[in-house]
């Protein structure tokens, strides 16, 4: 395995927020940005909203929207 091999697997993350507003970075700059209201969520990227319930570990997450253009996979 080489150098090139090894650095393709890596993946960089870093999130900053300034509440409610969460800016997400990787590799290429800016991924996505996100809202947050108490338990609600809301990514830019995947279109979706997330609730977390009250019991550890529990959420529930509305299905992708897909983006002006773009064609659900499923029609």
């Amino acid at each position: 395995m080489d150098l090139r091999q090894v650095l393709k697997g890596l993946k960089y993350r870093k999130s900053i927020g300034f509440r409610p507003v969460a800016f997400n970075f990787g590799k290429r700059g800016l991924n996505s940005v996100s809202l947050r209201h108490g338990r609600w969520s809301w990514n830019s990227r995947t279109r979706r909203h997330t609730i977390n319930l009250p019991v550890d570990g529990v959420s529930w997450q509305s299905p992708a929207t897909p983006k002006k253009g773009q064609n659900r996979k499923n029609r």
